[in-house]
């Protein structure tokens, strides 16, 4: 992952020559991570970089991430002498365009022997029936039988456009939203309870 490599090898020039590739390489793939995430990463000048807000946060993904995959290797090592075969993988569609190409060409350059099936899908999955080894979901609760690593928490946030707060008025309390038309994530149909939280309670 380039901005991994960068962040752990503390310039551009260093992760350049981890990944056996020019810095305008390296420097073109951060600045479109950046846009895709619209979020800067780095602070750049000519004596160091520096990691942003957002930089520290998503470094710290990135290092479960690769651990997560790393742990994914070992265990289809484990089934042979070799580590090769298939690891079929579904993820959100959100994760993919954020972690995703980066993960995976990671991944392929330490286990070449290893392919990797993606699926990129918010879909429930029958991992056992449908036959997935690893699953990246954004959950509360999981299926008894299966085993989960948390990876990160993800916060949702309800937003509202000025011309309709300057029509209806701002919410004052979380009742208030019921006056309001929403639209809403899928995982909330079907009667889902929406969840606030202030000073932890």
């Amino acid at each position: 992952m380039v901005f991994l490599e960068v962040a752990e090898a503390g310039s551009i020039t260093a992760a350049a020559e981890r990944l056996a590739t020019s810095k305008s390489q390296v420097s073109k793939q951060l600045s479109r991570l950046e846009a895709l995430l619209g979020a800067q990463l780095l602070f750049r000048s000519t004596r160091k970089l520096t990691l942003t807000e957002a930089g520290h946060a998503y470094l710290g993904y990135c290092r479960r991430l690769r651990a997560l995959l790393r742990e994914s290797a070992a265990a289809v090592r484990g089934l042979s002498g070799d580590a090769h075969g298939t690891v079929r993988l579904t993820v959100p569609q959100m994760f993919a365009g954020a972690f995703g190409a980066e993960l995976l060409l990671a991944f392929h350059q330490q286990y070449p022997r290893i392919s990797v099936a993606l699926d990129v899908s918010v879909a429930e999955r029958d991992l056992e029936e449908e036959g997935f080894d690893l699953a990246i979901r954004s959950s509360r609760e999981l299926p008894p039988q299966l085993v989960a690593r948390q990876l990160f928490l993800t916060r949702d946030w309800v937003v509202a456009a000025p011309a309709l707060l300057a029509e209806r008025g701002a919410p004052a309390e979380p009742a208030d939203l019921a006056r309001l038309p929403c639209v809403v994530h899928s995982r909330y149909h079907g009667g889902a309870r929406w969840r606030f939280e202030r000073d932890g309670r």
